[in-house]
């Protein structure tokens, strides 16, 4: 049985039109800011407060900063610039063991250490083989190099090699 994987989930449904429901939230909140403005403030006012209001709304509803909404970089950010400049590290539940003294020698004796991971790869080596204690030819040099001491597969591969260059010149000058 196959199921379908769903995809794009790091995308949010559209419910609006081509808005969001974040977005058209946004907008909402907007518009009624700018209900509460219009029956307080004249035409010029009225003007003058609608363009900050759009650019912030805009700026909310549709900017984003390294994958993350605008509304949520000014949370971090006023976290942030609020919170302690000092950040450490502190394990939980664990106690604080003494670098030095007659404490540490007991505690260093308790300790059950295992070996190191290069003492484990220098037993392998020494004591598992891969090691080669007697000379071998060398497969990948020519057959001037590998001298008296050449291998029998190197001579047969050797021995097949001429014969095939004499059959080749024999049939050649008998044409």
């Amino acid at each position: 049985m196959r199921f379908q994987v769903p995809q794009f989930v790091d995308i949010e449904d559209r419910i609006i039109g081509p808005l969001t429901l974040k977005q058209f939230g946004v907008y909402a909140i907007g518009g009624m800011v700018m209900v509460i403005v219009y029956p307080v403030v004249n035409v010029a006012g009225l003007v003058a407060v609608a363009i900050p209001v759009l650019g912030l709304v805009v700026l909310f509803a549709h900017v984003r900063i390294a994958g993350q909404s605008f509304a949520a970089t000014v949370i971090h950010g006023v976290r942030f610039f609020t919170g302690p400049r000092l950040y450490l590290w502190r394990r939980g539940g664990s106690r604080r063991l003494p670098a030095s003294g007659p404490e540490y020698l007991a505690l260093e004796g308790q300790a059950e250490r295992g070996p190191s991971a290069l003492a484990l790869i220098a037993q392998a080596l020494t004591t598992e083989g891969g090691v080669v204690t007697e000379d071998k030819d060398d497969p990948i040099a020519p057959a001037s190099e590998a001298g008296a001491g050449q291998s029998e597969l190197r001579r047969q591969q050797e021995a097949r090699r001429r014969a095939s260059v004499a059959e080749v010149t024999k049939g050649e000058g008998g044409t």
